[in-house]
């Protein structure tokens, strides 16, 4: 490659700049773009720097204006852009060519040489020793500095490619020629590599920005391959002081002669890979013969049973269960070779092919991903990626973006340009139950409905936030809890109303009878002794002779259930258990209770409603005369009503005089909206329940009790067989009294899904029943996709609390989990040996060296023993010391002799380390040391620990 064009990483919608490479010609232009528009790019010269010295490679750092050239001496010098200075320069003992340079995101520089015997190829250098960083612009001096490497790695290993990870920016992949790509984390001591590959595609680095997890490599010269690489899927090494490191797993992805037209043309290079920054997944390939391709890669995840591997121990070792694959590949433009034909000028076809390109930072004009491109002729353009990018998004967190124009525009004039995006996100004022009250009390306000509201975006972002917030305000298996979240939906209350009940009495085996289990189970179950699956009810590998009626009668002797007021009935146990299952109970004890209790809560006509139910018309109009009295009026005619209708009963009226009386009590009674005092009024005013339980507004927990006690056998089933039928049509989560925790529940929530998308409330209320007691591939689909959901909401905490609670829900009678507990996803492992730091583990045997004393191991005393949580219990190595006191640090086990001494302060003593420069210390030292200093104590490192929120963990 002859020329090169680089866009900056600084560059910004008002100063858009690139960098022009031409090795020919042994110069550097730094231009900035004035103007783009209908694909027409006019752009000027800020600096040049000419006479550079003869170079094969060359980088342009991310921080600040200079470039670093490897020459073919294989001495690489800095260059400061503005001044055109050599400010740096980096010699070597043993000339060879330098084939790579890279800077990081600080101030480390690496250079990769060719091969040579008994040397280092792989030098890094911290351009900042020589002074500030913004000196390597300003410096005007003519006499070229010099600096040591600070790290040394590679040895007798020629260096094709390098490339620094942006995240972190201590850590950087190599390609090693002809044999294998590696992962260096320069934050270890160890002159090992992290990660190996065993490939000969170690060309031409890339690494994805949007998700650093993945890099490609390109194969050698007359070869045209790309391998796509996972960081993830690779063991960590566990090389020792005196192993190296060993071939880890192969690509995630191979793309086989990937610019090829399949013209026949011969000797086609890979000039140069790129990924984009803006478009997640988007690899640039660029051919010797100006192919210019674009891959477009997307992941899947797999099952999770396929993200288990044996390792070479032999145990199995988890992966990340992600599948790239290939989605679509554009063709920017093909090869000069497939161009010309039919063309009379073969030359000019091959100086205007594209010989550089590099991903802009920002976007077009139409807010679509861009790259700029540089032609043979010296021709500069900008290509804007195919499709069109959404003018407006919405976040998983409920945050919308809405796009602007013109990223890229002129700034001839000086003229600001308006933000790039209009950034809204949803309220967060109060719990989600208020804000969702508030919400609706604006929809009314306006007259509107949801599906044409107008709310500002904050307030209507709300309704699309709903499950995340209750999620955090601890929305999961505490019923009582639940219940209170989601206040604002009365049909949720009584749900979690319903399975609190239900989760107390399956709990104390109260529902538990002739080995048949029926907790969770519903009125339709009950009845029809609907108990699918079987095998899941039956506690008992050999279940006793006897059927399900048999269990219902003895489960219902067992809660000493009975009622006088049933009516005539071949299953009288069935409805004392439905009842049961409902919430009634005919115990005058029990049942004066519960009504005194709705009469001082100020529900008057349900406690009015219960009474009438279980005919007891005194307890009635007491219920009415109790408590606050909110509506009075209402309540005084209903007790006329109620005391008329008892007059009636008494004198036992037929015929006519019967239907005046009931025309007059229905005169008296006022209209009302509240349901049960409806049904109240409905009953004495038509003198039976049959009118009642054709009411949908009246509570269906009530329609449910009153057609037990009143409706005979025939026509119940015949009334639970269409309420259940209409139940799970309309998706209603208040008829679970009726439907219980069963497959048909799946049924109805698959409806209410459809109707409010609340898979949360769905997942959480079956993971009482299921799988335990239910078995669907259903419900393993929502439960699944609610764990994605909590993981894109970064609410890991939560999701680990639903993985542990619902596993522990799952428990069988015998103790088996029908759920399977989630792996260990973090493990501690010792840094020495690489076995898991398990404090109950007995000790590994240790060779004679480490055993008679090695440095850093202790075997027999109080402060080295095994199981004192300060040394790994299987090589005895210690953790590192503290950089301030410089004792070891870990927490002794307090059943160890090590943690006797009193007055000790776990927490003071915990280790606290700095994610930036890796620094250890114990917590308490710190504490006092950052209350007096901002930098961190160890001599020449400058790190501001305590600077940033998190930074200390």
């Amino acid at each position: 490659m002859e020329v090169a064009i680089r866009w900056s990483s600084l560059s910004t919608p008002t100063e858009a700049r690139f960098l022009i490479a031409d090795v020919v010609g042994r110069t550097f232009k730094l231009c900035h773009i004035s103007t783009y528009e209908n694909s027409n790019l006019q752009w000027e010269e800020v600096s040049r720097i000419s006479k550079v010295p003869a170079f094969r490679t060359f980088d342009w750092s991310p921080r600040n204006d200079v470039v670093a050239v490897g020459q073919w001496s294989g001495e690489t010098v800095v260059l400061a852009l503005g001044t055109g200075k050599h400010v740096l320069s980096l010699p070597i003992k043993s000339q060879r060519q330098c084939n790579a340079v890279a800077f990081n995101s600080e101030s480390l520089l690496a250079t990769g040489l060719e091969r040579v015997r008994n040397d280092f190829c792989l030098n890094i250098y911290d351009i900042n020793q020589r002074g500030p960083a913004q000196s390597l612009q300003s410096s005007t001096s003519s006499i070229k500095q010099t600096v040591d490497p600070v790290r040394k790695l590679a040895t007798s290993e020629g260096i094709t490619s390098i490339k620094y990870f942006g995240l972190q920016p201590r850590t950087l992949v190599a390609g090693v020629k002809g044999t294998c790509v590696r992962i260096y984390d320069l934050r270890e001591d160890s002159t090992n590599p992290s990660l190996q590959y065993q490939t000969t595609c170690v060309h031409n680095l890339a690494i994805d920005p949007t998700d650093e997890n993945y890099f490609a490599s390109a194969a050698p010269p007359k070869e045209t391959m790309v391998m796509i690489w996972d960081r993830r899927s690779s063991r960590r090494s566990t090389s020792t002081r005196t192993s190296t490191a060993v071939a880890q797993d192969g690509p995630v992805l191979e793309l086989k002669k990937p610019v090829e037209d399949g013209d026949g043309a011969a000797n086609t290079n890979i000039w140069r890979l790129q990924y984009s920054s803006t478009e997640p997944g988007c690899l640039g390939i660029l051919a010797s013969s100006g192919n210019f391709r674009l891959y477009h890669t997307k992941k899947e995840y797999i099952e999770e049973d396929e993200s288990q591997v044996k390792g070479s121990s032999g145990q199995a070792r988890p992966i990340y269960a992600q599948d790239l694959h290939v989605s679509h590949v554009d063709t920017v433009e093909r090869s000069y070779q497939r161009r010309r034909l039919g063309s009379r000028d073969h030359d000019r076809e091959e100086l205007d092919r594209i010989v550089s390109f590099d991903f802009a930072n920002v976007y077009a004009p139409d807010q679509r991903p861009c790259a700029i491109t540089l032609r043979g002729n010296g021709d500069i353009g900008i290509h804007e990626l195919k499709g069109r990018r959404p003018a407006l998004a919405i976040s998983a967190r409920s945050a919308i973006a809405v796009s602007k124009p013109a990223q890229i525009a002129s700034t001839a004039d000086n003229a600001k340009l308006p933000s790039a995006l209009i950034l809204k996100e949803a309220s967060q004022s109060g719990t989600i139950a208020e804000a969702l009250v508030q919400v609706k009390e604006e929809a009314c306000k306006s007259n509107d409905t949801y599906g044409s509201l107008s709310l500002p975006i904050r307030d209507a972002l709300v309704l699309g936030d709903v499950a995340r917030r209750r999620c955090i305000e601890g929305y999961l298996f505490d019923c009582e809890k639940n219940a209170v979240i989601a206040k604002d939906e009365p049909q949720l209350q009584e749900m979690w109303s319903w399975i609190k009940v239900a989760q107390s009495r399956a709990r104390d085996g109260k529902m538990v009878a002739d080995y048949v289990d029926f907790s969770y189970l519903g009125v339709n179950a009950v009845w029809n002794e609907d108990l699918a699956p079987r095998d899941t009810r039956i506690l008992s590998n050999t279940p006793p002779d006897g059927s399900i009626a048999s269990a219902v009668t003895s489960l219902a002797q067992a809660l000493g259930l009975q009622d006088s007021g049933l009516p005539e009935t071949t299953k009288p146990d069935h409805r004392l258990l439905c009842l049961y299952t409902l919430g009634f109970s005919a115990k005058t004890g029990k049942l004066f209770s519960t009504v005194n209790n709705l009469a001082e809560s100020g529900d008057n006509a349900q406690a009015c409603l219960l009474s009438l139910m279980y005919n007891n018309s005194d307890l009635a109009l007491k219920a009415l005369q109790s408590g606050p009295r909110k509506d009075e009026a209402i309540h005084k005619s209903l007790a006329m009503a109620i005391t008329a209708f008892s007059l009636i009963e008494e004198t036992k009226l037929q015929g006519e005089r019967r239907k005046l009386a009931f025309s007059r009590i229905q005169d008296a009674v006022s209209t009302t909206d509240e349901p049960h005092a409806q049904a109240i009024s409905s009953f004495v005013t038509a003198g039976d329940w049959i009118t009642v339980l054709q009411i949908p507004s009246v509570p269906l927990r009530y329609r449910l009790g009153i057609a037990l006690r009143t409706l005979s056998d025939t026509s119940l089933s015949t009334f639970l067989a269409h309420e259940t039928s209409h139940a799970i049509l309309s998706g209603a989560p208040q008829a679970l009294p009726l439907t219980g925790l069963t497959t048909h529940t799946l049924s109805l929530f698959q409806s209410y899904l459809s109707l409010t998308s609340d898979l949360q409330s769905a997942v959480l209320a079956m993971s009482f029943a299921a799988p335990r007691f239910v078995r669907d591939p259903r419900f393993d689909t929502w439960r699944a996709a609610y764990r994605t959901q909590l993981n894109t909401w970064k609410l890991f905490i939560e999701r680990t609390y639903f993985d542990t609670q619902s596993t522990k829900l799952s428990v069988t009678w015998d103790g088996t989990k029908t759920l399977r507990p989630i792996p260990a996803q973090v493990t501690l492992r010792c840094g020495n040996c690489g076995d898991a730091l398990h404090r109950d583990a007995p000790p590994t045997e240790l060779s004679a060296s480490v055993a008679s004393g090695a440095a850093g191991h202790h075997t027999g005393s109080i402060f080295g023993d095994a199981r004192s949580g300060t040394v790994c219990p299987k090589c005895y190595a210690h953790l590192p010391r503290c950089v301030i006191c410089d004792l070891w640090l870990g927490v002794p086990d307090p059943r160890s002799r090590g943690a006797l001494t009193a007055n000790r302060d776990p927490f003071a003593e915990a280790l606290e380390v700095c994610l930036r420069c890796s620094h250890m210390y114990h917590r308490g030292h710190a504490e006092e040391w950052f209350r007096g200093h901002e930098k961190c104590p160890v001599p020449d490192c400058e790190c501001r620990c305590n600077e940033l929120d998190g930074a200390r963990s």
